[in-house]
């Protein structure tokens, strides 16, 4: 069952900022979609939140075949040494960070504009998200904290050295803002959800991935309901877009793209649109004619 547990009402500010804070709009995509697709549509947000700053944008979406996206500054080369994944396709997101496999997780953004108090402390986005992903995740039965507040085990191996080369793979990284499983039986504090950002003239995309469940072709990670055999995933789902929309905006509002977002995704030329429609996914047609809020 379900625990029931206190969430903060009012949304995020900044100390000594005059707060300019409005509802945030809701993106649930109902169908998995493309990677190359999703970031088009990513990419559209915070172009149209750069250009013409309205409100805080939310979305949620899911990955229509497993897919691998590769932080900004990432080589593709270095995929090679993972030979499970070099089958799968890839896209390059906007935010930096290590590569993931989009399989069997839930992937948000959010596009913050340069209006929000937020933009004054950007780093503070990251565990505000993170604390709310907790929360939500603890009602639906695991138990998770940031990294940096689960004592190390003997048995983990250390972060690299400044000089190191990190893990190709995100979720192999660690960061203390990361969310990471903890509790009876659980070793090796498990990373469940990392974050990145992108910021642009003081608007922010903020990128992260919640791992579900383990893939077949990344056996060795393991996802929430592995760990956690009682959660209670459609909850999570259903829960997770309002807790956090209504921390980044003084409400929520169910919203769709608009036809000046699909359009930067989709038909302004850039190499992000173009990739999303080489792909031929049959949901563009329908992102693009669908009514907008």
């Amino acid at each position: 069952m379900a625990r029931e547990i206190h969430f903060p009402r009012k949304p995020l500010a900044v100390v000594g900022k005059t707060p300019s804070v409005t509802a945030c709009r809701v993106i649930v995509d109902p169908v998995p979609l493309s990677g190359a697709v999703n970031m088009a549509l990513d990419a559209a947000l915070l172009r149209a939140a750069d250009e013409q700053p309205a409100a805080p944008v939310l979305r949620v979406y899911r990955w229509s075949e497993p897919t691998i996206s590769l932080g900004y500054f990432q080589k593709s080369d270095d995929l090679m040494a993972h030979e499970t994944l070099t089958g799968c396709p890839r896209v390059r997101r906007l935010t930096g960070g290590g590569a993931i496999l989009h399989h069997h997780e839930l992937t948000y953004s959010c596009v913050i504009p340069r209006t929000h108090p937020i933009r004054y402390d950007p780093i503070r986005l990251y565990r505000l998200m993170h604390r709310t992903i907790s929360q939500v995740l603890a009602v639906c039965g695991a138990n998770t904290d940031f990294r940096s507040d689960i004592p190390m085990q003997a048995a983990e191996p250390d972060a690299p050295a400044g000089n190191e080369e990190e893990p190709f793979l995100c979720f192999l990284r660690t960061d203390p803002r990361d969310l990471a499983a903890s509790g009876n039986g659980i070793t090796g504090r498990p990373k469940i959800t990392g974050s990145a950002q992108r910021r642009r003239r003081g608007t922010i995309l903020q990128h992260g991935s919640v791992l579900l469940k383990a893939s077949s072709l990344l056996p060795d990670l393991s996802g929430i309901c592995n760990l956690f055999p009682a959660f209670e995933l459609s909850a999570f789902v259903d829960m997770l877009p309002g807790r956090l929309a209504t921390l980044i905006g003084s409400g929520q509002i169910a919203s769709d793209y608009t036809d000046r977002e699909r359009h930067f995704a989709f038909d302004d030329g850039s190499s992000v649109g173009r990739d999303a429609n080489q792909c031929g996914d049959s949901q563009i047609g329908v992102l693009r004619n669908s009514q907008t809020s």
